[in-house]
């Protein structure tokens, strides 16, 4: 979300997640047209029909996903989850992302597929295939890639947001 914001997509939410909690109140829609919007989870909330839609779907290794979701919860609230909640949490993404693809296909529009890891190891073709997908200009692709941080694609042992923004719990 943080790239599309550097393109200048119009965004929902604030940073730097950009995430939104009015996408679970269709009543909002209107005022998401032509804006970047985040599903976390398109197959759980409401996605009304007759919008026109340009998806980009973000794959992580769901192992990696896990432990960063692990990392992230006993962040925010300072209590540890039970020895393999890493190992469910990974097979429920794993289950939930068919089930996300058939949403996106039922409602339709161009989905872009992008890996996580193929951002971090080639992100200038990763920012060019988001461009290209989006329709947006070799500058806007650009400013994509200079907000891409360089890292390692398994679980950072910290809090990135935390260097990146300040963010403190």
């Amino acid at each position: 979300m943080q790239m599309l914001a550097a393109a200048g997509v119009p965004m929902t939410g604030r940073y730097p997640a950009y995430e939104d909690e009015r996408i679970f109140d269709h009543r909002f829609y209107p005022s998401f047209v032509g804006r970047a919007v985040k599903f976390l989870d398109p197959h759980i909330g409401y996605i009304p029909e007759g919008y026109s839609f340009r998806w980009i779907w973000l794959r992580r290794n769901e192992s990696e996903q896990a432990k960063s979701q692990v990392k992230f919860y006993t962040w925010m609230t300072k209590k540890k989850l039970r020895p393999g909640s890493e190992r469910v949490l990974a097979k429920s993404i794993a289950d939930d992302d068919p089930k996300c693809m058939a949403v996106l296909e039922q409602l339709g529009g161009e989905v872009l597929h992008l890996n996580f890891e193929d951002i971090l190891s080639s992100p200038a073709d990763a920012t060019e295939r988001i461009a290209q997908h989006l329709h947006l200009d070799a500058k806007a692709a650009k400013k994509m890639l200079h907000v891409v941080v360089m890292r390692p694609p398994e679980c950072l042992p910290y809090m990135l947001e935390e260097r990146l923004v300040g963010i403190k719990r």
